[in-house]
């Protein structure tokens, strides 16, 4: 299964996402999601992108539509116990089954026929809020900055930790990917590693639960 793009949620209104942009990584767009309530920040790779997303309006996270997501557990999670983190894969026949029964959440700020196939696993709360976009195009950063000034170029390693019991249930997947990866231990955490990590830099972001090491 391929990664498009992934989210970490912000409590400080994505300000984290200034401590990225001083340890080198050029900041791209950043949108407000209307009728569902949040904001992003966006950092785009060669390969997929990451965004900083936090609570935007809390009336709009609590209407019916987006609680039935499963999104508001992720951006209240020191409420929820949910995992602060979404996974968008690639829309491809990798990903049919794993969405066969997925929840179509249809946003306000889509047209009226898309819908985003989302996996809430509320027995499973530390997987991250896995879904897919409606449309089957591949990732591109079209005109979205790749060159950071941190030398970095792609997204080589996506390691979530995993409760014991949920790095059991997902094992059982037996899913592969080149990129995305799981392991259990104390949650959340989320390792992105760049480049293979060749240039031994290592940096801890503690609010976003986030370790960087290029």
């Amino acid at each position: 299964m391929k990664v498009h793009h992934l989210f970490i949620v912000s409590e400080h209104m994505g300000f984290p996402a200034d401590k990225l942009v001083e340890l080198g990584f050029t900041e791209g767009s950043s949108r407000v999601h209307p009728g569902q309530g949040t904001q992003n920040r966006k950092f785009y790779f060669g390969n997929c992108y990451i965004e900083i997303l936090w609570a935007d309006n809390q009336d709009d996270l609590r209407s019916e539509r987006v609680i039935n997501s499963g999104l508001s557990d992720r951006i209240n999670y020191r409420q929820t116990g949910f995992a602060p983190y979404g996974v968008c894969l690639e829309h491809d026949k990798q990903t049919d089954a794993f969405f066969q029964d997925a929840h179509l959440y249809f946003p306000t700020y889509f047209p009226d026929d898309w819908s985003i196939a989302v996996r809430h696993d509320v027995n499973h709360k530390s997987f991250p809020w896995f879904f897919r976009l409606p449309f089957k195009e591949r990732y591109a950063p079209n005109d979205e900055p790749v060159d950071h000034d941190n030398g970095v170029k792609e997204i080589t390693q996506i390691v979530f930790t995993l409760n014991n019991d949920d790095y059991a249930a997902w094992s059982a997947h037996r899913y592969n990917d080149s990129i995305l990866q799981f392991e259990s231990g104390s949650y959340p955490h989320l390792l992105l590693e760049f480049d293979g990590g060749k240039s031994q830099r290592t940096e801890y972001l503690e609010e976003l639960h986030l370790t960087l090491t290029w």
